[in-house]
């Protein structure tokens, strides 16, 4: 009989995963055996994320204690060393005997027995030592950089742009877990009816902060039940169904959004238009738009018209279109706290190699408006190179096209920096994802 890998194997294939092949630790964690004991996903689920999160600040606390460089360290032994100091440094629950010999435990089957003893000295060095973190007189970037565990180069540019204060809160802000927010399929349900139906169901949970359609769970694990398997709900944070409701979509209308996958913001306007209208969901991979048709399916939302399609070259006929979204590619500097990966994975030129393909993509999108009609731009990055730079070169180029109010969100997320109202999400100050997102109006003839 085939051995049921332990919580700990399974996070550490996830890390792995993520640091060799660029894979998503949402993804992953969502791929977890759906019979897997609930206190077993819970501690397979805090290693991964708090592992990522907290990878900066673990690796400076493991450099001091390792004789072998960690850049030297081969990735799925380095993997090992930071799930043991996480729960180490983090994890209270864990006794420190426990954190120390499963981890050698994992080292030896993995890797063998000069493995297993390279990270036994390590952790037992860690517990021992007496740890040197950057005190109040270290270099500001640095400091940070360590103690909230970002990469310099973005601790640097919110220092800049935001200022010591408003730094160190987004920074800390990123390190908070976000909160698992429900959209309600009114095609199905309502929320007053969802909440009863979920706390059947042994889920409770809180009407949402800034959305109708939205509902947070407090407490138990939505993802199991009937409700879920029915179609009722959707995992969609609150900026993101904000940024969908800016569409404007209304019955019978023809809409399309460029960057579907996986498919929240694509299905919460297809619930809108309804059979009488159309909504094209489009995305360069074929893989991910297969996330968007399970999603549908499961929503009851059958009719969408899936198109694989490469968002920056001509294919949707010009002026078809009454609304349109582009969710385009970005850092992800919003989202932080949900993908702690793009942390590491994203360096100063990637924004501004993503802001010119964001230029490019919405120069592809904007023909295919009809006149009157809109097309809204968004994406979850914080980057001004990526939101409203993007934007005010937009206009210049087509001054057949203004911006708009963003007049179907609260006002409270309403930024008119540079002139240009548009939406600005911040997850220290609105508790919310970071998003940017700019309603875009075409003039009619």
């Amino acid at each position: 009989m085939q051995r049921t890998p332990s919580a700990r194997e399974l996070a550490h294939r996830i890390l792995v995963r993520v640091e060799v092949s660029n894979g998503y630790s949402n993804l992953l964690l969502r791929a977890l055996p759906p019979e897997m004991e609930r206190r077993e996903r819970a501690l397979c689920t805090e290693l991964v994320l708090g592992t990522l999160r907290w990878r900066g600040r673990l690796d400076h606390a493991l450099a001091q204690c390792s004789r072998r460089p960690l850049q030297e360290v081969d990735p799925a032994l380095l993997t090992t060393l930071r799930m043991g100091a996480y729960q180490l440094l983090y994890l209270d629950r864990v006794p420190d005997s426990a954190a120390v010999n499963e981890s050698v435990r994992l080292a030896r089957r993995s890797a063998g027995r000069g493995a297993a003893g390279f990270v036994n000295a390590v952790l037992r060095a860690l517990l021992r030592q007496e740890i040197r973190w950057p005190g109040d007189d270290a270099d500001p970037v640095e400091r940070l950089a360590v103690q909230t565990s970002h990469p310099p180069w973005l601790v640097q540019r919110w220092l800049d742009r935001l200022g010591p204060q408003q730094a160190e809160q987004a920074l800390l802000a990123h390190n908070q877990p976000a909160p698992l927010v429900l959209r309600v399929n009114r095609r199905r349900t309502d929320p007053a009816a969802l909440r009863t139906r979920l706390q059947a169901e042994g889920v409770q949970t809180e009407p949402g902060v800034w959305s109708d359609d939205a509902l947070q769970v407090s407490k138990g694990n939505p993802l199991g039940g009937d409700a879920f398997r029915e179609g009722l709900f959707y995992v969609q944070g609150e900026a993101s169904i904000l940024v969908a409701d800016l569409v404007g979509a209304q019955p019978g209308e023809r809409i399309a959004d460029l960057c579907a996958a996986p498919g929240g913001k694509a299905t919460q306007l297809a619930a809108v238009v309804q059979t009488r209208g159309l909504l094209v969901a489009c995305d360069l991979h074929p893989k991910r738009l297969g996330l968007v048709r399970d999603n549908a399916h499961r929503l009851g939302l059958d009719r969408m018209r899936l198109v694989v399609h490469d968002a920056g070259q001509p294919a949707i006929r010009p002026g078809s279109l009454d609304r349109v979204l582009l969710d385009a590619p970005c850092s992800g500097t919003g989202v932080l706290r949900r993908h702690p990966e793009i942390r590491w994975r994203n360096e100063l030129d990637d924004v501004r190699r993503l802001a010119s393909l964001q230029a490019r993509l919405l120069d592809a999108a904007a023909p295919t408006v009809r006149p009157g009609g809109r097309l809204v731009y968004s994406v979850c990055s914080l980057e001004p190179e990526e939101g409203l730079e993007v934007v005010q070169r937009f206009l210049q180029r087509r001054p057949d096209y203004h911006i708009d109010e963003p007049g179907d969100v609260p006002e409270a997320l309403v930024d008119r920096s540079g002139g240009l109202p548009h939406l600005l999400t911040h997850p220290q100050r609105h508790g919310l994802d970071g998003f940017f997102a700019a309603v875009l109006q075409r003039d009619p003839d």
